[in-house]
């Protein structure tokens, strides 16, 4: 894998891995943030270096050669981009080969660029990380599922856009980082409309619980997975569990000690629309944090030791600052015994969770990890 230094000239998670050697193109189908793969060429590259290891790999090609460059990094720009690859091009058509280059006038490629353009099947995307004046590189094998993420948030026949859907990438991640055995028992109990179910079943998990305190949720995730199931029959054979329960009393309903892991995304509050005062907010953020308190209380009674709790706590953003809850929720969920699991190694950040929100977003989604002592 790539690595970063602590002292690198920036700082951010690149949407993608680089990976020596050859990686199963159908891996990226289990990952739900991750943008694109790629077997890298070289790392600590001179821009010369990059450019002669660009031209090496695109003259091996038989036939008509269609390319594209993405760079990351800090201050990066589409003009510097573009100079690669039309000098490339102009390289190539000199020796004799007939080349199409892909430009948008972005620094990066789209997945959906990626893919139409078949750049990861017999053409070739390549991936750069400047930091500092180095380079390193990667050919792309494959691009995220875009299709079909698609298809399951928009084809599913139990909706509620008014209460809030949540997107299947993000559940396949929340899912991933409980990092269980497809025959431990998952349970999500604010199950909604049963995304983080599916995307569970869809990676071959077999002992599922979904609980939640809304009749329509319970209906829209049962008509969901039916739906699933309908499509891929391969997942008829989990046992899945659907309760109408208030997680603030679900160990009446769920025995003790049987549950090995719990992710969720737990009710966010109310839908905001950008004109609510810093007291209303600040009353909803009090609100909620009664609510998970009480659900973190129920969860030490059902979780096996060492059980795993994948949990969204949301951040509101304001015209003046945001509202948090977690500093308040914490510590009150190390007193029930749970420790914080870092998301991502010192090197990359000494955050403890993973901020998901896109800069229009008046409702940020805070991602953490707990483990039960």
């Amino acid at each position: 894998m790539l690595k970063i230094n602590s002292d690198s000239s920036f700082e951010f998670s690149p949407p993608f891995l680089f990976y020596q050697g050859e990686i199963n193109k159908d891996f990226i189908n289990r990952l739900g943030g991750t943008i694109k793969t790629g077997v890298e060429l070289g790392e600590n590259l001179s821009g010369q270096e990059l450019f002669d290891a660009m031209k090496n790999e695109l003259e091996v090609i038989d036939g008509k050669i269609t390319f594209g460059i993405s760079l990351y990094g800090k201050n990066t720009t589409p003009k510097q981009v573009e100079t690669w690859g039309k000098n490339l091009k102009k390289e190539l058509k000199a020796g004799g080969h007939s080349v199409r280059y892909v430009f948008n006038n972005e620094a990066t490629l789209s997945s959906v660029t990626v893919e139409k353009n078949k750049l990861a099947e017999g053409g070739r995307e390549f991936m750069i990380l400047q930091y500092k004046d180095k380079y390193s590189i990667a050919i792309t094998s494959a691009v995220q599922p875009f299709e079909s993420f698609g298809a399951r948030d928009f084809g599913r026949p139990g909706r509620d856009s008014e209460s809030g859907m949540l997107p299947p990438k993000l559940a396949l991640m929340l899912s991933n980082l409980a990092q269980i055995k497809p025959s431990e028992v998952l349970l999500d109990p604010f199950c909604g409309s049963g995304t983080i179910i599916s995307e569970a079943l869809l990676q071959g998990h077999t002992n599922i619980i979904g609980t939640d305190l809304s009749e329509k949720a319970i209906t829209d995730s049962k008509t969901n997975i039916e739906w699933l199931t309908n499509k891929n029959p391969e997942i008829s054979k989990a046992t899945v569990q659907i309760y109408f329960q208030d997680v603030k009393n679900i160990s009446s309903k769920i025995k003790p000690d049987s549950i090995d892991a719990i992710v969720t995304e737990p009710y966010l509050g109310k839908p905001l629309r950008g004109n609510e005062s810093e007291m209303e907010i600040k009353t909803q953020a009090g609100e909620l944090l009664s609510l998970y308190s009480a659900a973190f209380e129920q969860f030490k009674k059902i979780l096996r030791p060492g059980g795993r709790v994948v949990f969204v706590i949301p951040e509101f953003f304001t015209k003046v600052q945001p509202v948090v809850i977690s500093d308040k929720l914490i510590p009150i969920v190390q007193k029930f015994g749970f420790t914080v699991e870092p998301l991502l190694p010192k090197e990359v950040s000494l955050s403890p969770f993973v901020l998901y929100r896109r800069s229009d977003q008046l409702v940020g989604r805070e991602i953490w990890k707990f483990k039960l002592k």
